[in-house]
């Protein structure tokens, strides 16, 4: 386990499929994701089966200090060579639990993690332009705009820009 302030990381496990289909389904949600599909419990089962064999990818339930699941968060295409990798998968599931400061607590414990234990040295992400709030948790954490990629991406009727963000080591420990 993971401990931040007021959240914890764990790795997931086969018992949160479920309830991480049941949030990854939920339209409000869903808008802000690249995979557009429903996620069915098959194939849940089926990609968490790939997930375990991936040492390129972490997946984390992010729980409150009570052990209650409320979202997650995760690295993908971890790269030790280069020392990088790609910040994602982050959600909270209910309304009930958004905008009190969980997003941004699983953020920087995630951060403090991959930096301090894991090593790493870059972290980026892609996140989709009209998502202000994510954009703005980001720059809150520290991440910085790299660049757009423009028109990459159609959802909802029309296409959007990626921002490319990313944080080092050294601005988030000067941050701290």
């Amino acid at each position: 386990m993971i401990e931040g302030k007021t959240i914890n990381l764990r790795l997931i496990e086969e018992d949160d499929l479920e309830q991480v289909a049941e949030w990854r389904n939920k339209s409000a949600i869903k808008k802000y994701f690249f995979n557009i599909f429903p996620i069915s419990k098959w194939g849940q089962k089926d990609w968490f089966a790939k997930l375990l064999s991936n040492e390129k990818k972490k997946l984390f339930i992010i729980e409150t200090k009570e052990r209650e699941p409320i979202g997650t968060i995760g690295l993908d295409d971890i790269d030790w060579k280069n020392q990088k990798a790609e910040f994602g998968n982050m959600l909270i599931g209910d309304k009930d639990n958004q905008r009190k400061g969980y997003a941004k607590d699983a953020t920087l414990t995630l951060l403090k993690f991959a930096f301090e234990e894991m090593n790493l040295n870059r972290i980026y992400l892609n996140v989709l332009d009209f998502d202000k709030k994510a954009i703005r948790l980001y720059e809150e954490c520290g991440f910085q705009k790299e660049s757009n990629l423009r028109q990459a991406f159609f959802t909802q009727g029309r296409f959007c820009d990626i921002v490319v963000m990313s944080i080092l080591r050294q601005e988030f420990t000067e941050k701290k």
